[in-house]
């Protein structure tokens, strides 16, 4: 117990692009930079630049977080959302494949393309890695703190598409939301 708290308690040295997502996303959150270190250290990074990062109908396998640029969310071509920095994508089958009793072999496919309007960068992390990182013992806080993280992404994202769908039918009604034309 005494070397976990010595070992948390040592510097922490992360790369300009994981410090700048640490800040945009993790530190908010109340990850210790201890913590994100061990969940970034596990994802790869990745660019894309106007292109699919998920396909409709397709098969989901990845846990992807924005870092950097927009994405449109498209449901049977018609845009529904956007995507931003600090934004998750594949979060809602990810969370589904935790329901399930092993999760490495669960076929989610996708209700939704994404797609890179321009460039941009993001990390990545297979659900296979993923659960088994944080189903590791001594990753229990993680754990909690990421289902907390992506179960506020699922939620925001459901009231956003909302107001988005209300101001289509009624765009007097929501005056000011960022976002809703």
């Amino acid at each position: 117990a005494i070397l976990a708290i010595l070992r948390e308690r040592r510097p922490v040295h992360l790369s300009e692009r994981d410090s700048e997502l640490y800040e945009l996303l993790f530190r908010p959150n109340h990850f210790s930079p201890r913590q994100f270190q061990t969940l970034i250290s596990n994802a790869q990074w990745r660019q894309a630049n106007n292109s699919a990062l998920v396909t409709e109908g397709q098969t989901v396998t990845n846990l992807i977080l924005l870092a950097s640029g927009h994405c449109d969310v498209t449901i049977g071509g018609d845009q529904a959302n956007v995507i931003r920095p600090g934004d998750f994508i594949g979060e809602l089958e990810y969370m589904q494949s935790q329901d399930k009793s092993d999760a490495g072999s669960v076929v989610i496919s996708a209700p939704v393309s994404v797609i890179a309007k321009g460039e941009v960068n993001y990390v990545s992390w297979s659900f296979e890695d993923l659960e088994a990182l944080l189903n590791a013992p001594q990753n229990k806080q993680i754990l909690v703190r990421i289902e907390a993280l992506l179960a506020k992404d699922i939620a925001t994202k459901l009231l956003e598409t909302d107001i988005r769908h209300g101001a289509r039918l009624n765009p007097d009604k929501i005056p000011g939301v960022p976002g809703v034309k």
